[in-house]
């Protein structure tokens, strides 16, 4: 009896060390924890909560009114999967949550509930909100510079700070002739140079680089034809967070018509057509 009551004793003791470790990670989560009635009411929440309104505020309110109307499917389905199947409660949806402070830019948060027990009977349910706004917002600006990348008529290189070449666009394709498996892994130098420029030309467009931050001016580079054609170039360094190059990126449209125009003019003009 001795030793089955300070087993008992034990349990108690780590089960409350543990109730106090997880309170301790739950008020220190990033993540809103929220603790709701079977029909919504708010009766506990985390520091965390405050990006949807002041604890104070949130507690006695009920959830349900603050879930955008285009989500109340989702927010019915976590509700009633806590409650009648907790395997499925367990599952995670996305809901619009209004701020306090601001209807018109809602928290996009990843739901998912867990239904809290008494007796066998549940009585509450303990919410985990994520807020992925910020996640939505660079997928879509993601989204966006994938669409520029691929549709720009200008020629688009990126490389690592090596200058070894990671990602091409189709434009640069249309213009070098080189695929973008032809040009990936490869060196520009090696690539593209036509040899009309000076190592002089290279090594003053490196140290301008290193000293702005980018460099633009007309190049000659050379296609896979072995044709030389004239670039309007644009070079930019992408620096990490510490200021250490990471990539650079090259922009570049085609501009031999261009020259070709502009040498035709100046023939015209130094020499008589009769003679």
């Amino acid at each position: 009896l001795e030793a089955r009551n300070k087993e008992l004793t034990d349990t108690c003791s780590w089960l409350e060390a543990s109730r106090q470790e997880l309170d301790e990670m739950v008020r220190g989560s990033q993540d809103i924890h929220l603790i709701t009635n079977t029909i919504g009411t708010i009766l506990q929440c985390n520091p965390a909560a405050s990006a949807l309104a002041s604890p104070h505020r949130l507690a006695g309110e009920n959830l349900a009114e603050w879930v955008l109307p285009e989500h109340v499917d989702n927010w019915n389905h976590l509700c009633t999967s806590a409650i009648t199947d907790p395997i499925e409660g367990h599952s995670e949806r996305e809901l619009h949550l209004r701020h306090a402070s601001n209807d018109t830019f809602p928290l996009i948060v990843a739901a998912r509930a867990f239904p809290l027990y008494r007796n066998g009977a549940i009585q509450g349910i303990h919410w985990i909100l994520r807020n992925i706004t910020y996640l939505r917002e660079t997928e879509f600006d993601t989204q966006i510079a994938t669409m520029v990348f691929k549709t720009s008529a200008e020629g688009v290189m990126i490389t690592d700070s090596g200058g070894q070449i990671l990602a091409v666009n189709p434009a640069f394709s249309q213009i070098t002739g080189y695929s973008r498996d032809e040009a990936v892994g490869q060196n520009p130098r090696a690539l593209l140079r036509s040899g009309r420029q000076s190592d002089a030309f290279y090594a003053a467009r490196r140290r301008v680089i290193a000293e702005h931050g980018y460099w633009s001016g007309e190049v000659w580079n050379r296609r896979k034809s072995g044709e030389d054609f004239a670039e309007m170039l644009t070079i930019s360094a992408v620096r990490d967070a510490a200021g250490a190059v990471q990539n650079y990126v090259a922009l570049f449209t085609d501009i031999t018509p261009m020259k070709e125009h502009q040498q035709q003019l100046e023939h015209i003009a130094h020499y008589d057509m009769l003679t």
